[in-house]
């Protein structure tokens, strides 16, 4: 059964790239996804406000995942940040992607 579910989700995110509904329908699904699968039976426990020695193991055992994921995530950020530097630096050259430098202000560019 999750399997079905997980393709539905697939297709759902396949489509949500171009279709408006898909989207909306994506993320309704999304925050339905964590309620519906314990059958709307949500047990919050409450939270541990003292720092302890069994809680900081606990949670230097999580080290390796969350630093992994954090990496990816910072590694992400920056080839964005690069490729829009780049975008930015190419439109204010007045490069048009060919290698031909100039404004190509006339919006023709002769060939030579």
């Amino acid at each position: 059964m999750k399997v079905i579910v997980y393709l539905v989700f697939f297709a759902l995110g396949v489509l949500s790239l171009r279709k408006r509904w898909a989207y909306i329908t994506f993320v309704v699904l999304g925050l339905l996804y964590f309620p519906v699968s314990v059958a709307f039976r949500l047990n919050p426990q409450p939270c541990e406000l003292s720092l302890n020695s069994a809680l900081a193991t606990h949670s230097l055992g999580n080290y390796v995942a969350h630093h992994s994921v954090c990496a990816v995530l910072y590694y992400e950020c920056g080839a964005i940040s690069f490729g829009s530097l780049v975008g930015v630096w190419l439109g204010r050259s007045g490069s048009n992607y060919n290698g031909h430098p100039g404004g190509n202000r006339g919006g023709y560019h002769r060939q030579p």
